[in-house]
């Protein structure tokens, strides 16, 4: 299933706890849904923490792990796979390079649309066309996304819900 969430505030509002708390919400709301087993991406670790401080304020029946600088990547993701009902809440490099096949992973939640990080190399590439937002950062973006969907189908027998909670979809 793809849910689209109508009901959350733009990642560009000015109310910033406003956002985070709606986020918070929301992603408390999904992961219970599927009793645990989701990947909930975010493109902001400091975002990523603030929800995941919110969501583990409730109680919950499994375990939600943090992507964090103290344990590596494949820890967390060896980790993640063994514990069939947790929730992982990470960013950057899973939304891609995670394989997780089977109930263990039901529910994939992508908090932001992961637009590119602006720099000098994708301000270059932009300012070559006419309308640089459409030519390289939606596009950018595009693959991104897919990635991060792809995280939740990994075998033909895998099934669940892809959330995306960025209104600007």
């Amino acid at each position: 299933l793809l849910y689209l969430s109508d009901d959350c505030i733009s990642p560009k509002s000015p109310d910033r706890e406003l956002y985070l708390e709606t986020l918070a919400t929301k992603v408390d709301e999904l992961i219970n849904i599927t009793e645990g087993r989701s990947l909930v991406l975010f493109t902001s670790k400091e975002d990523m923490k603030r929800v995941y401080n919110k969501v583990t304020m409730n109680n919950h029946d499994f375990n939600i792990m943090l992507q964090t600088d103290d344990v590596s990547a494949d820890t967390l993701k060896i980790r993640f796979k063994e514990d069939e009902s947790s929730v992982l809440f990470a960013t950057g490099s899973f939304f891609e390079g995670i394989d997780v096949k089977g109930e263990a992973l039901e529910n994939v939640i992508i908090t932001k649309l992961p637009f590119p990080v602006v720099n000098p190399i994708i301000e270059e590439k932009a300012s070559h066309f006419s309308n640089g937002f459409n030519e390289v950062y939606l596009p950018e973006m595009i693959i991104k996304l897919k990635q991060g969907v792809g995280r939740l189908i990994r075998s033909s027998t895998d099934k669940g819900i892809v959330s995306i909670l960025d209104p600007r979809y």
